[in-house]
């Protein structure tokens, strides 16, 4: 059995999570493969390779650089005005890349895709596409028209055409859906586009040789813990997207100055505050591991979240999580045992003290999300999808 993953590229959670199920499955014994759009993000050697397709002539080869080119860009301008001007993430309906013509989908049984956003021309891959196909919910698109996230379409008659034509795609196609949350599940079924049927709940899942306790007389651990104040991670590859909720964190930090608050991710303001710190995106996961560690709470102010990986990494540093109420964090969080579930910046200011005198047991923390989360029973359940899809 031969997989393909295919991802635009190699930041964010969507492609974290997928790479390392890729990598789970390999260690399995799967044939597994992992397409990316950009070839400075290949590494043959974990079987991850850049889209390639083969022009047979000096002409297909102009077209599609060329004059197909120019018409995708003009169609996409024209079909997406409307969803800058909203403001939202969306992704253009057309590609100049044939993921069909790609040496590795040729080759491939089963196609499995991540966030093939601005990657694949979905039509045509799914007007021609012949193979099995799954596709993991790690954001609303597959069920929305180009939209990645919630936000009242009514007013959005193109978005509703592009709804429409994803139901008839995937019913032609029978594609199937991974929904890593229960909460995923209900938005994708809600929406009309997905049937329950092709629906499979399945985490997202966490390496334990990546993310785990370090001993407290760790030199990191160590100096960090060192001072009076408690130290707060956030964790966001796009902090500038406003479900991350950037602006209540800078309010957090004004106000709760006997705190340290550390930021990875970009820095998107010129805010200059003592207590609070960018570290830029961290790809070294040795680096992110001893951050979650030496760290008193990870905070995660996000309104939406498919899954939200970067609370299951801290949960497995054994590092206790304060997250806003989704639907999705209420089925991770268990207050007092891990962490806290809150509902507004107030609840949570109240519930920081609350936080700071709980004696969190660090090591049962870890145990408890590797239980729930390990990545080898994750690929395991990936697997025995697979083969019922062949």
């Amino acid at each position: 059995m031969k997989v393909l993953h295919v991802n635009k590229g190699l930041v964010g959670g969507a492609a974290v999570a997928s790479l390392d199920l890729h990598l789970a499955l390999l260690r399995q014994g799967c044939e597994s493969y992992y397409l990316v759009l950009n070839e400075e993000d290949a590494d043959p050697d974990k079987n991850i390779y850049a889209h390639r397709r083969i022009y047979k002539t000096l002409w297909n080869k102009l077209w599609f650089l060329k004059l197909k080119a120019f018409w995708v860009n003009w169609r996409n301008k024209t079909s997406t005005e409307a969803y800058r001007e909203k403001g939202a993430v969306f992704s253009y309906p057309y590609s100049t890349y044939n993921l069909l013509k790609d040496p590795l989908y040729k080759s491939c049984d089963l196609v499995h895709f991540h966030w093939p956003s601005n990657f694949v021309d979905f039509t045509t891959f799914f007007r021609k596409n012949k193979k099995a196909t799954l596709w993991t919910l790690h954001d609303r698109f597959p069920f929305q028209g180009l939209f990645h996230l919630n936000i009242n379409t009514d007013s959005f008659l193109t978005e509703n055409r592009w709804k429409e034509k994803k139901t008839t795609w995937y019913s032609e196609n029978k594609v199937a859906f991974v929904s890593p949350s229960e909460r995923q599940s209900q938005h994708a079924i809600k929406s009309g586009v997905l049937s329950p049927k092709y629906i499979h709940q399945i985490p997202n899942g966490i390496d334990p040789k990546i993310y785990f306790p370090l001993s407290t007389n760790s030199k990191d651990v160590e100096q960090v813990k060192a001072g009076n104040k408690k130290n707060i991670l956030v964790v966001s590859a796009f902090i500038d997207s406003k479900e991350k909720k950037i602006d209540d964190l800078y309010d957090l930090a004004r106000n709760l100055t006997d705190y340290n608050f550390t930021i990875v991710g970009k820095k998107s303001t010129s805010l200059d505050l003592a207590n609070l710190s960018f570290t830029d995106y961290i790809s070294n996961r040795d680096q992110l591991n001893r951050l979650y560690n030496s760290s008193d709470f990870v905070l995660s102010l996000s309104e939406e979240e498919s899954f939200g990986l970067t609370i299951v990494e801290s949960l497995f540093a054994g590092t206790p999580v304060l997250a806003k109420k989704t639907g999705v964090f209420d089925q991770i969080i268990q207050n007092g045992l891990n962490g806290f579930i809150y509902r507004d910046t107030n609840e949570l200011f109240n519930l920081l003290k609350s936080a700071t005198e709980v004696s969190w047991n660090q090591s049962q923390i870890s145990a408890n999300a590797q239980q729930a989360f390990n990545i080898a029973s994750v690929a395991e359940k990936h697997m025995d999808l697979y083969k019922s899809m062949l």
